[in-house]
């Protein structure tokens, strides 16, 4: 990270223009339509910035990381025994083995990461519903519209990633190879439905989105999955044709939903309709994944480079038995463990050794065994997590924080960063953690 950027804005801090700036950004943010569960986007008036060195070095790993995920898939698909390790259901092995028309099998996707001391190190996979391009985007926008952003942005070459309109591109671009065209250039606009379960939408999200897709010349509906009708060779939603989703209902939440969803796989299965990201997904979306590329199965199918880096990149992840010397391994050295459901989004169930006393941390352990939960639960090595100090008030004091980069990698290329900050280890805003603008400095 930038600190000759970070040097400079203190220096700001406590200046009338400053103050002025601060007021303006949360104000403006309150005045948004962009919301998180109904309430203002947590944030501080203090961007992440990095440079352009750092920028290329986060795009290789992050890259690298997006090839060796595509590989995995094709080794999930083509042997019995990797897909046995995963232990499936078997609707969603039919699901799974339906072939979306296209090459890559996680389209829009978000990496759970950490950039410290020139490493960068992944811990979860978001290619099932990936969200959160509109809150970053609207926190830069809302931040370079300040009298204090704009000076920023002229003195340090501060450029914006924007990824609204990098997500109708990335979805686009798989329509086409769906058609088996290379582009969309003197053919029709296809119509596309934003498809998720209405009591878990990001409506405000799903209502920007429209509003970029239909002024770059595509029409978009924003739909319940349960509500679209499989009629004459097409899909449907009232009188509206589909002919490409983009698909942010979770797979789990299809699977309990999957009697109301029949005309949608149908459809999908007939390759009727474009869904874009395809359930195959849910292979890089399980946490299962970090199981599978720890575990010696993997080094069967990786070569050496790619095992060394899967090494280097991910933490060492088992599922959570009962076994004996793994309960003791986790119990005697607590800060160096994670809890996390295989199953589970939004960082739900995810503990930290490290937030917990002996005792608690014990009692944690000892309930989700005799429970039998701990087998829908997976221990992982934590990664010490980069901290860094943020501007937390107008007159320029300041607070630690740890600090997660996570890219955003569409069609295995870099687009973005989900920026947040916490004062705790399981980086999330169900636990107070706030959303940071992030920009890349061109000097």
């Amino acid at each position: 990270m930038y600190r000759e950027f970070d040097k400079y804005l203190e220096k700001l801090a406590g200046k009338p223009a400053f103050i002025a700036s601060y007021e303006q950004y949360f104000r403006d943010i309150e005045n948004s339509n962009t919301k998180l569960a109904g309430k203002s986007l947590p944030t501080v008036f203090h961007p992440v910035v990095i440079t352009k060195k750092d920028f290329q070095f986060m795009k290789s790993k992050a890259e690298k990381m997006a090839e060796i995920l595509l590989k995995t898939v094709d080794i999930y698909l083509n042997n019995q025994e990797v897909q046995d390790f995963f232990e499936f259901p078997a609707t969603l092995q039919e699901w799974i083995e339906i072939n979306p028309g296209y090459r890559f099998p996680f389209p829009i996707s978000r990496y759970d990461a950490f950039y410290k001391d020139g490493e960068y190190k992944f811990c979860e996979f978001n290619t099932d519903g990936t969200s959160g391009m509109n809150e970053v985007n609207t926190l830069e926008e809302i931040y370079l519209g300040t009298e204090t952003g704009q000076d920023l942005q002229k003195i340090f070459s501060l450029e914006m990633l924007e990824l609204r309109k990098a997500t109708l591109d990335a979805i686009l671009k798989n329509y086409c190879e769906f058609l088996g065209k290379d582009s969309l250039e003197g053919s029709k606009k296809p119509n596309i439905a934003i498809v998720d379960f209405k009591e878990s939408a990001t409506i405000s999200e799903f209502k920007v989105l429209r509003e970029v897709f239909n002024k770059c010349g595509v029409p978009t509906e924003i739909c319940d999955a349960r509500e679209l009708k499989y009629r004459k060779g097409s899909l449907w939603y009232n009188n509206y044709k589909i002919d490409l989703i983009y698909r942010r209902a979770v797979t789990d939440e299809m699977l309990q939903n999957r009697e109301s969803i029949t005309d949608l796989i149908a459809a999908y299965k007939d390759g009727a309709v474009c869904i874009v990201g395809p359930l195959r997904s849910q292979i890089i979306h399980s946490k299962l994944i970090f199981t599978f590329l720890s575990n010696p199965l993997a080094e069967k199918y990786f070569p050496n480079e790619e095992i060394d880096f899967i090494k280097t990149h991910i933490p060492r992840t088992r599922r959570l038995t009962s076994e004996a010397d793994l309960i003791k391994e986790i119990l005697h050295n607590k800060d160096y463990y994670v809890l996390k459901p295989h199953n589970a989004y939004g960082s739900k169930g995810v503990y930290s050794g490290s937030e917990f006393s002996n005792k608690e941390w014990a009692e944690k352990v000892e309930s989700l065994v005799e429970s039998g939960q701990h087998k829908n639960y997976l221990v992982q090595r934590k990664i010490q997590l980069p901290e860094k100090e943020f501007i937390i008030d107008p007159q320029g004091n300041k607070q630690n924080f740890k600090v997660s980069l996570a890219p955003y990698v569409f069609n295995g290329k870099l687009q973005g960063f989900y920026t947040r900050i916490s004062e705790v280890d399981v980086i999330t805003t169900n636990l107070g953690g706030k959303i940071l603008p992030l920009f890349v400095s061109e000097k």
